[in-house]
């Protein structure tokens, strides 16, 4: 009876495990993505991994987690790589851990969401600035691309 059950269940498990990890080698973010959300679904997928047996150690997630980043995160992953070489010759260069990789991606994110709003904010800042410039026509010239003050 033992047997019988397990040769039924055996390629469910095997096929579990091999679409998992599928789903976690190959999902990516895209540009604007949520950085945390990204990371917390990644940490998902190893956790059904290792709870189907099949487990993937720290340094192969932090492998497939910043290979998974956007592409526009490459000079980011460059310079944690490099990072993580450490001195050539080092062995005692110090490496991080998920923990560690996963508060600096987070940080990262946050820094660059605010780096984006401070952008659109003077953009629209600027915009306004200029269009209010355009509208109002100089009152020695009458023409719209300047005040009167700089006639």
């Amino acid at each position: 009876m033992w047997e019988a059950l397990h040769i039924i269940h055996t390629p469910q498990g095997q096929q579990s495990i091999l679409s998992t990890k599928c789903a976690l080698y190959s999902a990516q973010a895209e540009e604007g993505t949520n950085i945390a959300e990204h990371i917390n679904d990644m940490k998902i997928l190893r956790d059904q991994l290792s709870l189907l047996g099949h487990q993937i150690d720290d340094t192969k997630f932090k492998s497939i987690l910043v290979a998974s980043l956007p592409h526009s995160w490459e000079g980011f992953t460059t310079s944690y790589l490099g990072y993580q070489g450490g001195t050539q010759g080092n062995i005692n260069a110090q490496i991080m851990t998920v923990q560690e990789l996963v508060s600096l991606l987070c940080e990262e994110d946050k820094r660059r969401k605010e780096k984006e709003t401070r952008g659109k904010f003077a953009y629209v800042f600027n915009s306004s600035k200029h269009s209010q410039k355009r509208k109002k026509p100089c009152g020695i010239c009458q023409r719209t691309n300047h005040v009167t003050a700089d006639c």
